[in-house]
């Protein structure tokens, strides 16, 4: 789901993005808790040809993303350089990794990059970071 200040507010499903045009991404992996899996390369849609499809108003400088409870907010910067992956290493997106739909943030931390995203938020203002929140508490207790 794509709501908020669009003009146009969209369901799409997996098919309905990956006929959108693709773009692709690769990157180190890199997690707080210290580990890194070098070069991954995901394929998928532009979290900004989505935005602009939903007609994204020019007041939402954040963009919030979610799976369920399990969300964080993006500034249109970082909206800008995000990838909704379809696809890891030429292959589907498997469920452990985030299938159908997974967000990827180039160098940014892993929390960020959500598994089995199912919201897209344009706002005014940034929304609440429950994600990196999970994050921290799993890193310190």
């Amino acid at each position: 789901m794509v709501d908020g200040l669009v003009a146009r507010p969209l369901v799409l499903t997996a098919a309905d993005l990956a006929a959108m045009p693709q773009a692709e991404v690769t990157d180190d992996f890199v997690c707080r808790e210290g580990w890194c899996v070098p070069g991954l390369h995901w394929e998928g849609v532009a979290l900004t040809t989505v935005l602009e499809t939903a007609g994204c108003a020019p007041g939402a400088g954040w963009v919030q993303v979610s799976a369920g409870t399990f969300s964080a907010p993006l500034t249109r910067w970082q909206a800008e350089r995000a990838l909704l992956a379809l696809r890891l290493g030429g292959e589907p997106l498997a469920i452990e990794h985030g299938a159908p739909v997974r967000l990827i943030l180039p160098d940014a931390d892993c929390y960020t990059s959500i598994k089995w995203l199912d919201h897209i938020e344009a706002r005014a203002e940034a929304g609440p970071n429950t994600a990196r929140r999970a994050a921290l508490k799993r890193i310190w207790g």
